[in-house]
């Protein structure tokens, strides 16, 4: 049985869409210790979070674009002719809309 540490740079051989289970089972079968293995699934887990992460702050960031741009929009054309109704309800429900769908993504 090896007994070495799993280098954490082994991450890149396995799929981030393989079960961690899976990846359990392949590393058990290679002849790595049980806490080597966890260590790499640990390692694993945080990857997969960071990129839900990263993907999460990327919706919640145009969420909240689009808040700002409904907002500007709403202040400059109060005083005129123009609609500004789809700024005003448009802008802000789809914003809001997306800065909840990233805040579930990273909390979900």
């Amino acid at each position: 049985m090896k007994q070495q540490a799993i280098p954490v740079d082994m991450i890149s051989r396995f799929d981030v869409t393989e079960s961690i289970d899976v990846i359990k089972q392949q590393l058990v079968d290679e002849g790595y210790t049980i806490e080597a293995t966890d260590e790499l699934i640990a390692a694993i887990r945080k990857q997969r979070y960071n990129k839900k992460v990263n993907k999460a702050i990327a919706v919640i960031a145009v969420g909240l674009m689009l808040l700002f741009a409904g907002f500007f929009c709403t202040i400059c054309f109060h005083n005129t002719t123009l609609n500004y109704q789809i700024s005003l309800y448009g802008f802000t429900s789809l914003g809001i809309t997306l800065v909840f769908i990233g805040m579930i993504m990273i909390f979900g």
